[in-house]
């Protein structure tokens, strides 16, 4: 019967391994033009047995067939995590369910958000009302009084269908007879670089922009450094701004120059060498200390109240942010375009989504900042205004840490000084007609079991619309994340 189990096994894997040939890093050759064949639920099934097999050949080799498969294996992989009996299986389907769910999430992170706009006729005002509610940026006005009003009575007609979000940002300001503005002394200084974009009413050509999916890229800056006054420095200072998309990313850490090329008007590659000599991204400040009652259950029965302090949580707006490259002397060469990859540390904001979460299963969802354990959730009341539905989770404070360290600071007050503390998770529901459910009442505690901490909520939502049933648990929130970010930008010969 062994020897049975081993043969279904070894041939589940034979099956499944053509999926490797499209996983990076793979060995495995593509079988030319040949369709992959689809993985069963019981060659799915039989892979995850495999993770705990005997031989250490037999384990890696189902790892890297179901991480090849990817999201067909997940439902899968998450019951292992959470129910098999095998510490081995355990582990290794939960560090699966970890790497898949960052290849997925890091693929979205590379895709930008698409916006449509349509304006007939419509004021200038309203337009930028519009584009910042729809995008995320503020815009802010750099235009004298005199000319101010007018322009904002000015009247726009344009029809914009499903595009990436910063052409549209762009293509909206110029048809409102607008550009974006050169950052001033303070914000290349010690203030730093606004969360908003400043218009100004010039006519003069923008500086060169160019698109990567999230991000938008501006040269600012592009010449030779002066070393003293009137002195020329031998090396080139490339001075780039990097936008990313509001309400999706905030910028953290120092970015990693990967790749640097500068190429002539033939695409030709002109030798130099670049690095990062500077970087500029807002300060990150620890927000308003929150007074959250809490619940300390460190022996069963007692219960103190206090409230929590998280110390250093970043501001969540900080999409923008200058970066100043410094480029070996091209000397008489005649440079067309400069590009180049950036790595950047930035919080994402992601979701995840539970349908029929009545009949959901109570378990862990989600990674990192982003994981919860759906508690329960069921119909709490049924009146004439509708249903009314009740929502518990739990998410850890310190996923990473496994454990979150309590000091006693001031009276009435518990101090969080070991692990990260998660920022709050964003949890709607919406019913099977697709609207969303008004929020009654909300609640939040953070308990705390042998020094592990949970934060608890619990939401109260109406079902308003009658007939309609609660369809989707959306939960939302900020997990840490590396984008790798290409930009081209146009380039003269340097000053």
């Amino acid at each position: 019967m062994r020897s049975a189990n081993r043969l279904a096994v070894l041939m589940s894997t034979a099956l499944v391994l053509a999926w490797m040939g499209s996983y990076p890093g793979s060995t495995v050759p593509r079988l030319g033009a040949q369709e992959k064949p689809k993985p069963t639920s019981e060659d799915i099934a039989r892979l995850i047995q495999q993770l705990g097999a005997g031989s250490s050949a037999e384990r890696e080799q189902a790892s890297k067939a179901l991480e090849a498969i990817g999201t067909a294996a997940l439902p899968a992989l998450k019951e292992a995590a959470e129910k098999s009996t095998d510490p081995e299986v355990k582990r290794r389907a939960s560090e699966l369910v970890r790497g898949i769910e960052e290849r997925l999430a890091a693929e979205r992170s590379r895709s930008p958000k698409l916006v449509s706009v349509a304006y007939d006729n419509t004021s200038v005002a309203n337009v930028l009302d519009d584009l910042s509610k729809k995008t995320g940026v503020p815009f802010h006005w750099n235009v004298p009084e005199s000319q101010r009003e007018e322009i904002r009575k000015k009247l726009v007609t344009l029809r914009i269908d499903q595009k990436p979000l910063w052409e549209v940002v762009d293509a909206v300001i110029t048809a409102c007879g607008l550009r974006q503005g050169l950052p001033d002394s303070d914000e290349i200084g010690a203030k730093g670089p606004r969360q908003a974009f400043v218009l100004e009413a010039k006519r003069e050509p923008m500086p060169p922009v160019g698109y990567s999916g999230v991000a938008r890229w501006r040269l600012l800056d592009w010449g030779r450094a002066e070393e003293k006054p009137g002195v020329k420095s031998d090396h080139i200072g490339a001075r780039m701004e990097i936008c990313l998309e509001p309400e999706r990313f905030v910028l953290r850490g120092e970015p990693v120059l990967r790749q640097i090329r500068v190429l002539d008007k033939d695409g030709n590659q002109l030798a130099t060498k670049g690095t990062v000599e500077r970087f500029s991204w807002p300060s990150a400040q620890a927000p308003a200390i929150p007074k959250l009652p809490i619940q300390i259950q460190g022996v069963p029965g007692q219960v103190v109240n206090a409230t929590v302090v998280l110390p250093n949580q970043p501001v969540e707006k900080r999409w923008r942010g200058f970066i100043l490259v410094r480029l070996q002397d091209l000397g008489e060469l005649q440079p067309t375009h400069l590009e180049g990859l950036f790595e950047v540390k930035v919080l994402s904001r992601e979701s995840v989504a539970i349908d029929k979460p009545l009949e959901a299963e109570r378990r862990t969802y989600g990674q990192g900042e982003l994981q919860f354990r759906l508690i329960d959730a069921f119909i709490a009341a049924q009146n004439q205004a509708g249903l009314e539905v009740k929502v518990e989770m739990e998410q850890p404070l310190a996923p990473r840490a496994g454990q979150l360290a309590i000091a006693p600071g001031a009276p009435n007050q518990v101090v969080v000084v070991g692990g990260s503390a998660n920022p709050t998770l964003d949890i709607e529901l919406y019913d099977d007609k697709g609207n969303l459910c008004p929020v009654l009442s909300k609640h939040s505690s953070i308990q705390v079991r042998n020094n592990v901490g949970a934060r608890v909520h619990e939401i109260l939502f109406r079902v308003p619309n009658a007939g309609a049933k609660p369809a989707r648990l959306v939960v939302s929130g900020m997990r840490s994340a590396v984008l790798e970010l290409p930009f081209r930008l146009a380039v003269n010969a340097p000053r």
